[in-house]
């Protein structure tokens, strides 16, 4: 498997630099998008540590436009079936 570089991985750090400038930027580009986002609610087996910290997946947007998923990082998009209530708040 191809492994990521030290140098990603630092960027991605909770608290990176390099992420905070990335959200800043973004975040005047805001008003030319409709954003959603959606973070987990339970966390993935054994881990202990989150694999994406809520803040980080809310891109600090407004309330309303954030929306909690039942499920932990890896089945945050997989659904049994299209009645199932985070299914239908993603589609």
């Amino acid at each position: 498997m191809h492994k990521p570089t030290s140098k990603l991985l630092s960027a991605l750090q909770s608290n990176s630099d390099v992420l905070a400038r990335l959200i800043s930027d973004f975040r005047h580009q805001l008003p030319n998008y409709q954003i959603i986002t959606f973070y987990k609610t339970k966390p993935l087996g054994v881990f202990k540590k989150e694999i994406v910290e809520k803040q980080s997946a809310l891109l600090e947007l407004a309330e309303e436009d954030q929306i909690p998923v039942d499920a932990n990082h890896q089945d945050m998009c997989k659904f049994s079936t299209r009645q199932h209530g985070d299914y239908k708040k993603l589609f």
